[in-house]
């Protein structure tokens, strides 16, 4: 059976996309778009009400040499009861989790909950909120206006150990991924344990920028009746799952300019939150044996 054996679990805002698409290159993975970041494991909606069968068709066309079939939801780090529904889905998996500076993460989230209209208030604000916000039951607002929470690494890792064996985990920085694609991915291709010779194309995917058409992002994204209209009873009978996520991955790539969102970020604030990762950072230097000093320090708001 074409089954995920391999997910790709977090963190938001850490090239994750780049990441896929670049697994998705190599002849031996088989890598659905239309699978990358979509939160199975997490949303009602699919593990409940669509199913594993749901999951399992967007996998039927993976050839024979493909051995690895590789699904993303950037949230599934994050959430324990996705972690113990993927055990019991398939126990021995292999995750690919790539980490980001908390603070610089936090800001990046924050602009790209800005960039789709999930996030309403300012940056302070929203920081301030993020105590009752994870106390709610609406797991996209627990998923993406929640920032500083998604940043603490070790506890989230020590989560993801009481389900799963260290060696199951492939943890690399974004900090590497930036300065050496090419040694990183080459990195992961042997954990996979396939032909770690194969140099993909180097794209970057998903970047923050600004929107050029708020209407066009609003509708691509937002909860209406002719969107759902469109792609639960006309789409379906044109268009697979497939082509319907490279055709909404293309249009909100052109619909995103270079020029990031004009929102001004208190250095401050920057300072005040960054303080709390800090025990957190030296509990993950122990577990990652890296050196993260560089990440105590605040990022600097240009």
């Amino acid at each position: 059976m074409n089954k995920p054996n391999t997910f790709l679990i977090g963190v938001q805002k850490a090239a994750t996309t780049s990441i896929y698409n670049w697994l998705s290159q190599h002849p031996e993975v088989c890598a659905p778009i239309a699978m990358k970041d979509i939160s199975f494991f997490t949303r009602p909606m699919f593990y409940k009400e669509k199913g594993i069968d749901y999951l399992l068709k967007h996998y039927e066309n993976c050839q024979e040499d493909q051995k690895i079939k590789l699904q993303g939801s950037v949230h599934y780090i994050f959430f324990e009861d996705a972690l113990k529904r993927i055990k019991l889905f398939n126990p021995d998996a292999k995750f690919v989790l790539i980490l980001r500076q908390p603070m610089e993460r936090a800001i990046s989230s924050f602009l790209y909950a800005r960039k789709f209209n999930y996030e309403k208030l300012n940056f302070e604000d929203a920081l301030e909120a993020e105590k009752d916000r994870m106390l709610t039951d609406d797991l996209k607002i627990k998923s993406e206006c929640t920032y500083i929470n998604h940043g603490f690494y070790a506890s989230q890792i020590n989560r993801f150990l009481k389900h799963f064996s260290k060696d199951q985990l492939k943890v690399i920085l974004y900090d590497d991924l930036k300065t050496e694609p090419e040694k990183t991915i080459k990195g992961i291709f042997k954990f996979l344990s396939i032909n770690s010779n194969f140099t993909p194309v180097f794209n970057k995917h998903n970047k923050t920028g600004s929107v050029k058409s708020k209407f066009l992002q609003s509708f691509l994204l937002g909860e209406n009746k002719i969107k759902k209209t469109i792609v639960n009873k006309i789409l379906p009978y044109v268009l697979s799952e497939e082509k319907k996520a490279k055709i909404r991955w293309k249009i909100i790539h052109l619909n995103t300019s270079n020029k990031k969102e004009d929102i001004v970020i208190n250095q401050d604030v920057v300072e005040k939150y960054n303080a709390l990762f800090k025990d957190d950072i030296l509990e993950l230097e122990k577990l990652l044996n890296r050196d993260l000093s560089n990440w105590i320090k605040a990022p600097k708001i240009n």
